[in-house]
């Protein structure tokens, strides 16, 4: 399995816990606040070196201590750790020598969540689903963060000269050529990345959805690449650029709309359908990451009882199971987690009691 053993010191209320000998599908069960959710923080902090909780030290570390440790041995033996000291210092380390960036710990343990918040793909700002789509290209193109971090200096120094005010747009070339130059290629590989997330998309409609070809997600660059190059976009938009004292199209503004039978299908499915589709949408990024690299992303579901009916849950951990990739799964009793005839191997079982777990 991807994540062979943890280790956990003092991450909110669990002082220590020791994770062994990992399953593939691996639950953990207790009631609301023993701890449960804070066994796939961890995961998650080693994963992308923060939480999806809350970012404050004072929150995650336990009271009575001064700092966290996370420590995960990989399969392929790759060591990873999260040290998180009060008041606010990070150190993050793999194979013992620190992390140069969080990336780093990103490209060694590829995650999806799923969780309440996940489910808000479809509700939410484009910001949400940016950051969905940038998260697949990063795993599958490695090339692709230097030049978003390239073409995000770039925007932030246009943006600077923008808030001044009564700028020239020769003023802003040199910054536009950087920018027109690096977005191009965030576009080129998003275009590409797309392509694959359909496919990805289309193999989990035809098997656990009735979606089918009514489903399309089309992709918009931040400007009208149909019509016009990005440089021509940056040209019409000079004048409302430098009314607004931002730029107002760019890499920074795309979006992907999903579609039901040529409608948004936040306005056609219904809230439990839009959170299956949201599910299989996450469940087709990480196969896809699979495919593209051979990384084996790890899938951390939180309390779905919750969020799905039974119907659906049974749906999604089928869909899970089905990857072969390693899943952790919460649940406030070892019968929420739907593995019922599943073809599940030898699931571990653990249960969560004030901070304390325990193999069952």
């Amino acid at each position: 399995m991807a994540i062979k053993t943890l280790k956990i010191k003092d991450l909110r209320n669990i002082k220590e816990a020791s994770f062994s000998d990992l399953n593939q599908i691996n639950v953990i069960f207790g009631k609301n606040a023993s701890g449960k959710t804070s066994v796939l923080e961890a995961i998650y902090l080693l994963g992308l070196a923060k939480s999806f909780r809350s970012q404050s030290h004072i929150a995650l570390i336990n009271r009575d201590a001064e700092e966290l440790v996370i420590h995960a041995t990989l399969q392929d033996q790759t060591g990873i750790g999260v040290r998180k000291t009060l008041p606010s210092k990070s150190l993050y380390k793999i194979n013992g020598k620190p992390a140069q960036s969080a990336a780093d710990l990103a490209q060694n343990l590829p995650l999806q969540l799923i969780n309440s918040d996940s489910f808000h793909l479809l509700s939410g700002g484009p910001g949400l689903r940016r950051s969905y789509l940038d998260k697949g290209v990063f795993h599958v193109e490695h090339g692709f963060l230097p030049t978003w971090r390239r073409a995000q200096k770039a925007l932030k120094q246009r943006n600077t000269m923008l808030k001044r005010g009564r700028i020239s747009y020769s003023e802003l070339h040199p910054w536009d050529v950087e920018l027109i130059e690096n977005t191009e290629i965030i576009h080129g590989l998003r275009q590409l990345y797309i392509e694959t997330l359909k496919q990805e998309l289309s193999l989990l409609t035809r098997e656990f959805a009735n979606f089918g070809e009514a489903l399309t997600i089309d992709y918009f660059a931040g400007w009208d690449q149909v019509n016009m190059s990005f440089e021509e976009a940056l040209e019409r938009a000079f004048r409302r650029d430098s009314v607004s004292g931002f730029s107002t199209v760019g890499p920074h503004r795309a979006d992907i709309k999903i579609k039901i039978g040529g409608f948004p299908a936040i306005d056609v499915l219904s809230r439990g359908q839009q959170k299956t589709l949201v599910a299989m949408m996450q469940v087709a990024q990480g196969t896809g990451v699979y495919r593209a690299t051979g990384q084996k992303p790890v899938f951390l579901v939180d309390d779905i009882g919750a969020e799905l009916d039974a119907a659906n849950g049974v749906k999604l951990l089928s869909m899970l199971a089905d990857t072969g990739l390693q899943l952790f799964i919460t649940a406030i009793n070892p019968q929420d987690a739907n593995l019922e005839g599943l073809s599940v191997n030898n699931p571990g079982w653990f249960h969560v009691e004030h901070g304390r777990v325990a193999r069952v």
